[in-house]
């Protein structure tokens, strides 16, 4: 009898384990479509009410920046942009071995820099893509979208305007490019 009711709570625990993996990567299915169809505004809400039971879930920090940003380029931007600067500095504190996050982080910084005309956004935005490059060395797109957009930042008249240290743009985009032809 005593044997039965061991197999039993051991039977418990594994289908209790179970269940809550099944739940969390359901939770993380449903984050991923949200990301995929563009639904932000259901994204914001669903990965607030994630985080408050998984707050150490890099993956939903992550899309919890994407959502931000996605709310930031459709309405009011100063809340959004600083919280999803914040949320994927937050994914990048739990896993940063994902080149996926320095990206979209690099993104923000970038568009923050055109936005605000701030040379030190400019400076993140390097600082990030740099990383995103050195995680993933393999993968030409980032080393692609790197070069494009540091650039594009020589065609901007508002950055040739601010003061930043040019020898970092322009060893930036050497490097980039030497990577991306190699």
């Amino acid at each position: 009898m005593s044997r039965l009711f061991l197999h039993l709570i051991f039977l418990y625990c594994v289908a209790s384990l179970h269940l809550r993996n099944f739940e969390y990567e359901n939770h993380r299915e449903q984050l991923k479509n949200m990301l995929i169809t563009g639904a932000w505004k259901q994204g914001l809400e669903f990965a607030d009410k994630f985080l408050q039971k998984n707050p150490e879930s890099h993956y939903a920090w992550y899309c919890l920046g994407r959502f931000s940003f996605e709310a930031a380029l459709n309405t009011d931007q100063s809340n959004y942009l600083k919280q999803s600067c914040n949320a994927l500095e937050k994914a990048i504190a739990y896993n940063n071995k994902n080149p996926r996050y320095y990206y979209w982080k690099a993104n923000i910084h970038h568009y923050m820099g055109m936005l605000y005309g701030n040379s030190k956004e400019y400076q993140k935005f390097l600082d990030s893509m740099q990383s995103a490059c050195e995680l993933d060395p393999m993968n030409y797109f980032y080393y692609s979208v790197f070069f494009e957009k540091t650039a594009g930042l020589f065609q901007d008249p508002r950055y040739l305007m601010r003061p930043i240290l040019r020898q970092s743009l322009v060893n930036s985009m050497v490097n980039s490019l030497d990577q991306y032809l190699r």
